[in-house]
């Protein structure tokens, strides 16, 4: 599927495991764009906590964040990955689009009070 910002501009994500990030980058220049951050839930097979999406300032207002976490989504569903959406974002995606997400095998479980804990001990208060 081609991604495409507002302006018609395409983009491309990525998986980048180094950065424990999905990169959004403009296909044209590979510029990066946006990312989106997570950390593998604890104890848990093939679940990851999102808690973090942003994209650059210069880039702003280009429906770049709603590309990336709908393209991120699609890569969970294809990977079988449940999704912890502590990330705002990707929280009011899912309670807008949850049903359709859910309907097309997407896997999620709600944030515990354990997830914010093991964030905060793993990004350092950040």
């Amino acid at each position: 599927m081609k991604l495409v910002d507002k302006t018609g501009a395409e983009v491309e994500v990525v998986r980048d495991n180094a950065q424990y990030a999905y990169v959004e980058k403009r296909v044209d220049s590979g510029e990066e764009v946006g990312r989106s951050y997570f950390v593998p839930a604890p104890n848990e097979d093939n679940t990851l906590i999102f808690f973090h999406t942003e994209v650059d300032d210069a880039y702003q207002g280009r429906g770049l964040a709603g590309v990336l976490v709908r393209a991120v989504l699609d890569d969970l569903i294809a990977h079988g990955t449940t999704i912890v959406p502590s990330c705002p974002l990707f929280a009011a995606h899912l309670k807008k689009h949850g049903a359709q997400f859910d309907a097309a095998g997407g896997k999620r479980r709600a944030v515990r009070i354990e997830d914010i804990q093991y964030l905060q001990r793993v990004l350092g208060g950040q």
